[in-house]
């Protein structure tokens, strides 16, 4: 499968996400995905279902080299201490110890953006974690993040349909070349795809 390469890490294309996934029906079902090639495991605290995904890998025959495994942090435990649990209950859960990337995946109207990535940044320091991202930033807090913090952003992840309200930055990482990486799901609100970008440089203007 095509790979995508960013700030620190390779991984494939096509990743498989797990949003709106139950916990009994997730194991199952993951453990279709990675037999049928897909080696880019997309879940999240929010989800509720990593400790699920976390057993479909452990039934499967595949060594963790072989997987790109990327959850992500809730909104509500952004401040470092609150962080630092986050991380060790998400790897607790997926039963393993290092995730490929982790990332924000909600930004609150009171974070300390800078706080925040220097703890990210920590992660990377001491290998839990071997890249990390955002999601669902608008264009200022993304500009922040790259040009004025400096953070080695791996991806912001927005959703992308036809009724999404991310235009704007899905715009302006367009024309930054951001690489793209679909993570569909099938809900209520029928086909969608959720897409990664990569931000090589220091500048989003």
């Amino acid at each position: 499968m095509e790979a995508l390469k960013t700030e620190r890490i390779e991984l494939p294309r096509v990743g498989f996400g797990t949003f709106r996934m139950p916990r009994d029906g997730c194991p199952p079902v993951v453990e279709s995905a990675l037999e049928l090639g897909y080696r880019h495991i997309d879940t999240a605290k929010m989800y509720q279902n990593e400790e699920a995904v976390g057993a479909a890998i452990a039934a499967s025959d595949l060594a963790r080299k072989q997987l790109h495994l990327t959850t992500k942090v809730w909104h509500e435990n952004l401040e470092p201490e609150s962080l630092h649990r986050a991380l060790d209950a998400s790897l607790g859960k997926l039963g393993v110890d290092f995730v490929n990337l982790y990332m924000v995946h909600w930004p609150s109207r009171d974070m300390d953006l800078g706080a925040v990535m220097e703890t990210m940044q920590g992660f990377l320091q001491k290998g839990t974690v071997r890249s990390i991202g955002v999601c669902n930033l608008n264009v200022t807090m993304l500009r922040k993040a790259v040009e004025e913090i400096g953070a080695p952003i791996a991806r912001h992840q927005i959703e992308y349909h036809r009724s999404s309200t991310s235009r704007k930055c899905w715009a302006t990482c367009a024309r930054k070349a951001f690489q793209s990486s679909p993570m569909p799901h099938l809900d209520n609100a029928g086909p969608r795809a959720t897409l990664y970008y990569k931000e090589s440089s220091s500048s989003m203007a």
